[in-house]
């Protein structure tokens, strides 16, 4: 579990069940490195290869398709596939007593999370602000465009006027 935690991104070494990341290296093997490589199939069966490598100094790569990146791509491509790791896809030890002892309110909150409910609540929520400022918009450019019509209306009331004046000093 540590081990796929690890290549999911996981930077917490409370969830990685450690003081130090250096701690995730074997330092009594040959090799220096601790590496952790997993493999994702879509449903149209395609692979997609997560690995995470990790020194004895505590440097780490990750990579991404045999392509070198960083922790924030590998996050955000397990978002668009809909994993997340410090969600509820994976449950470390200590959740299941952590969620037992939880009010119904918090576990409510756990399901909506893990179902993605609560991700979309969080974009109806921006979505519902961001209309709201819209709204306000559009009703600052229909006061000023009521004024500009009153403007216009006694500025055509002045043209008409005018002309009435200039046709009667014709005559």
């Amino acid at each position: 579990l540590d081990a796929l935690l690890f290549v999911l991104g996981i930077t917490s070494m409370k969830m990685l069940r450690a003081d130090r990341i250096t701690e995730l290296v074997n330092h009594e093997a040959e090799d220096e490195t601790a590496r952790v490589s997993l493999t994702l199939k879509d449903d149209k069966r395609q692979e997609f290869e997560i690995s995470r490598s990790i020194d004895r100094q505590g440097k780490s790569v990750c990579r991404l398709q045999q392509k070198r990146c960083g922790l924030n791509e590998i996050a955000s491509f397990l978002n668009e596939v809909g994993i997340k790791p410090t969600g509820y896809n994976i449950v470390v030890q200590g959740d299941i007593t952590r969620i037992i002892q939880m009010s119904p309110k918090e576990r409510r909150g756990i399901i909506d999370e893990a179902a993605g409910i609560k991700e979309f609540d969080e974009k109806r929520e921006e979505a519902l602000r961001e209309l709201e400022k819209v709204d306000g918009k559009i009703k600052e450019v229909r006061i000023v465009l009521n004024e500009r019509e009153q403007f216009l209306k006694e500025l055509d009331e002045d043209r008409k006027a005018a002309s009435r004046h200039i046709e009667a000093s014709k005559e």
